[in-house]
């Protein structure tokens, strides 16, 4: 665990002057009627950074939750992806590692090998990609994600977050659906800082539960 958390340390001092921005979330739901939810009520930050180039596109986020027994990191997970251009072919290559672990055991890798299409509706920018996820010791599976960022309100209001859907292994009963999405809600009291939240929403994504989850924040986000 101290291994990881160096180099994730790491990553985050040699990239943050690529990052986008710091974001800092409190799990404010703590639902002792809901085993699900009792482990929530601690504070998570994200780190983000989103850089485009002549070839492509990269994108990476570092989160880390604050709620072990002591106070300090329990979790730590990561995702980067790379969107690569075919010439001038409207579809991206898309490469994304999926990896963490927690104070527990740490998380099955993830490899994604597919294609992305960005593309703009108005002033919001959206990019869907559909990959084959290579899980550690899965089968195949699949994952379909939707991307989308939009300013409004002379850039007083921003609109963000991801829709994920993926297939894993249902222990003795086949394939089973995840579903995952994360929308994102800020006001901008100035070009650096920001408040709002993150909204999770899931099903079969929370450990040992099969039902929509929905678990809100509030934060504050700083951008570079």
């Amino acid at each position: 665990m101290r291994i990881f958390l160096l180099v994730v340390a790491a990553i985050v001092a040699t990239q943050i002057g690529f990052s986008q921005n710091l974001q800092l979330h409190y799990d404010f739901i703590k639902d002792a009627r809901d085993p699900n939810a009792a482990g929530r009520g601690y504070v998570r930050s994200t780190v983000e950074m989103f850089k485009p180039d002549k070839w492509g596109t990269s994108f990476f986020f570092i989160d880390m939750a604050y709620n072990s027994p002591r106070g300090g990191v329990s979790m730590a997970y990561w995702e980067i992806d790379r969107d690569m251009k075919l010439g001038n072919f409207p579809l991206m290559a898309h490469i994304e590692y999926n990896g963490g672990m927690n104070q527990f055991t740490s998380f099955d890798n993830a490899w994604l090998f597919g294609v992305s299409y960005p593309f703009k509706i108005n002033n919001a920018f959206m990019s869907v990609y559909v990959a084959y996820k290579a899980i550690s010791k899965q089968k195949a599976n699949v994952q379909v994600t939707g991307i989308w960022k939009s300013t409004l309100f002379d850039g007083k209001f921003t609109m963000s977050g991801f829709i994920d859907q993926w297939t894993e292994d249902n222990t003795g009963n086949g394939k089973k659906w995840i579903l995952l999405t994360k929308p994102q809600f800020w006001y901008n009291f100035s070009p650096n800082f920001s408040a709002g939240s993150e909204i999770e929403i899931s099903n079969n994504f929370v450990f040992n539960s099969n039902k929509l989850e929905v678990f809100p924040t509030a934060a504050v986000k700083w951008t570079f």
